[in-house]
């Protein structure tokens, strides 16, 4: 009987380090990648940083959408590591102990996300109608999206 919740216990804190593990690397992951996101765009069209960074030789090798395509794909990865950084912690229970305030600017975060994988999406048409305006909400949702990361990170990180 003793034995039997020693191990209830220990599986218990083990399955909460590992939670914890994972909500940790997932979010610190996607802080990272978040900056290599922003600057990827910049990267990829010919200007000031593209010739310091000397990737401006390639500015010119492919139209600009496509060679836009890393910045596609990590704005996916970045939508999957929010949900899986939002998911596991919802799902082992341990919420009480983080400051509610950042975890709700957390939500509206991800849901900012989702709305910016929608525009992103509808941006790599290069025959878009309205694309100016559509690049402008892009931008600002992802002002909003790094403000938003970054009281989440001060107020729960």
């Amino acid at each position: 009987m003793i034995e039997e919740s020693i191990q209830t216990a220990r599986s218990y804190v083990q399955l909460r380090m590992l939670t914890e593990w994972i909500t940790s690397i997932t979010g610190w992951i996607a802080c990272v990648l978040i900056g290599l996101e922003i600057l990827l765009p910049y990267i990829f069209r010919k200007n000031r940083l593209s010739q310091w960074l000397r990737t401006a030789a390639n500015a010119n090798s492919a139209p600009y959408l496509k060679r836009l395509w890393p910045h596609y794909w990590l704005g996916y990865l970045l939508l999957v590591l929010g949900v899986v950084h939002t998911v596991v912690p919802m799902q082992a229970g341990h919420l009480r102990q983080w400051n509610m305030t950042g975890l709700w600017i957390a939500t509206v975060a991800l849901l900012l996300m989702l709305l910016q994988g929608a525009l992103g999406l509808w941006l790599q048409d290069s025959k878009l109608v309205g694309r100016a305006l559509m690049r402008s909400w892009h931008y600002w949702l992802m002002f909003g999206i790094v403000l938003l990361v970054g009281v989440h990170v001060w107020l729960n990180g």
